[in-house]
């Protein structure tokens, strides 16, 4: 059988790629290594006990929710469903002190270290919920963003500047008064390996704090492997194919 497009690596960004291709008309062919699940990373499995369940990559997935490659594949057609909880994230201090981060704004407010600072991260949290379509759009596109730059007025796209070229650690002392809440934005960037006194480490912990309010830390029914699973579903419902147990030993290029 011919083929249009063949994607190495049934991962999640390869099999987006299948699934925009076939959507388009496109015959694909999926090409995975692995003999027994799709996915790479986000996957699950029973290894333990049987009925038990564990993500063997990610487990929670930030931008799941708001992913516009996601929303674009309407998954939740093909088996995906996102769970979230009250409460997205915790941060205790050494003095017994805490903040956390709900989507409710008004939750927050009452539980981030000090009455003051839950009222400045109600504000904070309130004006990035305004702009954060452009915010979102913006760093999907290649530099420079021209639209999403052109639709964001000065003002927010000046203090956006401000938070990107912060440390985490500087940011939040600006920000904030209590121990806790000045623990927040660094301990979100510690999630992917950014110190709080490394450069740009404020906008890291900025974004997924800012995510905790939006679309939140959502998690898979079922586990990371019904990612996937439903993408797979996708891609065959619109006429893709997925190999498992191909690995690929040469791409030859005439």
């Amino acid at each position: 059988m011919q083929f249009d497009a063949i994607v190495i690596g049934s991962g999640p960004n390869g099999l987006t790629a299948a699934c925009v291709l076939a959507r388009a008309g496109l015959r694909v062919l999926v090409l995975e290594a692995n003999a027994d699940r799709a996915g790479g990373a986000v996957g699950s499995l029973q290894s333990t006990k049987p009925g038990f369940v564990h993500d063997v990559g990610a487990g929670f997935f930030a931008w799941g929710a708001i992913s516009p490659a996601f929303q674009s594949l309407q998954l939740g057609d093909f088996g995906l469903r996102w769970c979230g909880a009250p409460i997205e994230s915790c941060h205790p201090a050494p003095d017994g002190s805490y903040a956390l981060i709900s989507r409710d704004h008004d939750v927050t407010a009452r539980h981030f270290g000090s009455p003051r600072d839950g009222d400045r991260w109600r504000e904070i949290a309130s004006w990035y919920g305004s702009i954060e379509p452009d915010v979102i759009d913006m760093l999907m596109r290649t530099f420079p963003a021209v639209g999403p730059l052109l639709r964001l007025m000065p003002v927010h796209l000046a203090r956006l500047v401000g938070v990107f070229l912060s440390k985490g650690r500087s940011l939040s002392e600006r920000w904030f008064e209590s121990v806790a809440a000045r623990r927040v934005l660094p301990g979100l960037a510690l999630h992917v390996d950014v110190g709080p006194d490394d450069i740009f480490g404020a906008a890291l912990g900025f974004m997924l704090g800012m995510t905790a309010t939006t679309g939140g830390y959502v998690v898979p029914a079922g586990g990371a492997q019904s990612i996937a699973d439903s993408m797979v579903r996708h891609l065959e419902h619109h006429g893709g194919w997925l190999r498992l147990g191909a690995r690929v030993r040469e791409v030859v290029v005439r």
